[in-house]
């Protein structure tokens, strides 16, 4: 729950300010600190296997997913949140299932 109410505040305080940011054309700001957080946050869960082939994997995946979801969180804001948080995670949880 804490997780949730921290997210829900980070999403309606700062959205505004990150598609201004993207408006003015420092979107690169924006995918920069994204990355930092997915690096910090989930690349140490992979750190400790010995396969080389799937860190990299792994690697690859977690900047994927970083970029994707900076560019359907300013969408979103863009299009004035026109569908609900649980609307928008349905159909980010219906793409990862097909891929």
């Amino acid at each position: 729950p804490y997780r949730r109410q921290r997210q829900m505040c980070i999403r309606d305080r700062y959205g505004k300010f990150f598609v201004t940011l993207a408006d003015a054309g420092m979107y690169s700001f924006i995918i920069d600190a994204a990355n930092i957080i997915m690096e910090k946050e989930y690349k140490d869960n992979y750190s400790t296997s010995d396969d080389a082939d799937f860190l990299k994997k792994k690697t690859y995946e977690l900047y994927f997913y970083s970029g994707a979801m900076v560019n359907v969180f300013l969408q979103w804001q863009k299009n004035g949140k026109n569908i609900t948080p649980e609307e928008l995670a349905g159909i980010i949880t219906d793409y990862r299932r097909i891929s």
